[in-house]
């Protein structure tokens, strides 16, 4: 699935919402604890217990004694973050046995992204927080949710709370659940390379944003790309919150949001924002009309090849994405209290592992799918005259969309077949064959004029070689064509 940019949807939110918060030993701080492990950079040399008093000396330097970490959990079942744990991890280190007084691993990053080194260690670091009286909370597996409770729940109390965290999920979720009955709770992202940090108020979002599209956030954000969602090619956060936002739309995102809903309300309802994203009529307008549209538009304009993820999705393909994202605003809304069967929700299993599902449809009508066409190289001295060629050895002539001798250049064109007198008109009809592998777009006729009608305008498009522009067949270009419709839609 492609990665969403989630750090521009959290930068939109915190616009005019950063503050200046004084040192404040009342305050409550709730760490993201995930995040912390990388923060403080191990020391060469030490080992594993020295290392663990690093992390208590840099929390009892920045944030005091009144600290709760919540850490990930590690589940071995399989999840709908799998994908997402896969694109995370880089250069893994070998599985070791931490000890106390063991030198520790010289490459931290590699350290961590082994899980059975990582889950090991936080055993010891837990150990350590203990020890000096901070409370330590691990979640079942991801800690976003866990975080929001923890924090929500001091602020219910009336206590002050910064959530020290980097991840825009946080944020949305601390926006989405806080009510004004609750004490004022901040998020403060650390400094970092070529980032100077800053504390956002989260009552002060609130107020910015206003109650109706906070009402719409989690749909907004799982709609347009989350760690279980994919993004949308060409439609960022920032164009998908302007456009999703609105107050005409905000019945389909009360569908998609609710944990009523049935699959294929939230399917259609999914669609129609999807269709108001793409700047369609979400009254008469579907997805597959519009990426007609957009495919017309492009062939009669672009000099280059028609790529899939310029597009709009497919009607199934989305309808799938929707359900992923339905599934994922359940759990932000219940804060994993509530949760749904994935395999009902968008998912399959595959090798023990969460895979989402791109479509329940073919990539291409099976008269496409069987279409022939050859690559036969004009330099020979027989070329397309032996059963090489794959349009001859299908008993097919070559057609103009033969990759190199355009079913003129060749000893198996029409011409070359009716002096042969090997073929007859009724022989090959009106059918075009291409071959699969090499398939991107095909005509359904192999006549010198085809007429094009679209919107009841009709056009006569001559197809011979003489007058046709290389630039305007788009199998010109393509050798090999993705029939994988999961391109399209992500």
């Amino acid at each position: 699935m492609r990665k969403p940019d989630k750090a521009v949807l959290g930068r939109l939110l915190s616009t005019n919402a950063c503050v200046d918060v004084p040192g404040n030993c009342g305050t409550h701080y709730v760490l993201d604890g995930g995040a912390l492990l990388h923060r403080v950079r191990w020391m060469k040399g030490l080992t594993y217990s020295q290392i663990a008093k690093q992390y208590v000396t840099y929390i009892a330097r920045h944030y005091g004694t009144c600290v709760t970490i919540v850490f990930d959990g590690y589940s071995s079942g399989p999840s709908t973050k799998d994908h997402e744990h896969l694109r995370r991890s880089t250069k893994t280190a070998a599985t070791v046995n931490i000890d106390f007084d063991c030198l520790a691993c010289s490459d931290q990053q590699s350290f961590l992204a082994n899980e059975e080194n990582k889950g090991a260690f936080l055993k010891l670091l837990t150990d350590q927080f203990l020890s000096n009286g901070h409370d330590v909370q691990q979640a079942p597996s991801d800690a976003d949710t866990l975080i929001v409770r923890v924090a929500l729940a001091a602020a219910a109390g009336g206590q002050h709370v910064t959530v020290v965290a980097d991840d825009t999920d946080v944020l949305v979720l601390l926006v989405y659940h806080w009510i004004p009955s609750m004490a004022e709770v901040f998020m403060k992202r650390e400094p970092r390379r070529n980032y100077n940090g800053a504390t956002i108020s989260i009552p002060l979002v609130r107020k910015l944003v206003g109650d109706a599209v906070v009402r719409r956030l989690l749909v907004i954000h799982a709609l347009s790309g989350c760690d279980t969602t994919t993004a949308i090619f060409g439609h960022g956060k920032l164009s998908a919150f302007k456009k999703l936002s609105g107050s005409e739309l905000g019945h389909l995102c009360d569908v998609v949001g609710s944990a009523k809903s049935s699959q294929n309300e939230v399917g259609n309802a999914g669609c129609q924002l999807l269709v108001a994203l793409y700047s369609g009529n979400v009254v008469e307008d579907t997805l597959d009309k519009m990426r007609f549209t957009s495919y017309m538009k492009l062939c009669s304009s672009s000099k280059t090849a028609i790529l899939p993820e310029h597009l709009p999705p497919t009607q199934r393909s989305a309808y799938f994405h929707c359900l992923r994202a339905h599934m994922q605003v359940v759990e932000w809304q219940s804060l994993s209290t509530e949760t749904l069967l994935p395999s009902e929700w968008g998912w399959q299993l595959q090798n023990k592992k969460f895979v989402p599902i791109t479509t329940d449809q073919q990539p291409a009508p099976d008269e496409l799918l069987q279409v022939i066409r050859c690559r036969c190289k004009t330099t020979s001295n027989n070329t397309c005259g032996t059963n090489l060629c794959s349009c001859r050895r299908n008993g097919l002539p070559c057609l103009s969309a033969c990759s190199n001798c355009h079913g003129s250049e060749c000893n198996n064109c029409e011409k070359a077949s009716e002096e042969n007198d090997s073929s007859s008109d009724e022989q090959f009809g009106n059918t075009v064959h291409m071959d699969e592998e090499d398939l991107l777009f095909g005509s359904e006729e192999t006549v010198p004029e085809q007429t094009v009608c679209y919107g009841g305008n009709c056009d006569f498009l001559d197809l011979s070689m003489d007058t046709v522009d290389d630039d305007f067949l788009p199998w010109i270009y393509e050798e090999t064509v993705v029939t994988d419709s999961s391109v399209a839609s992500s």
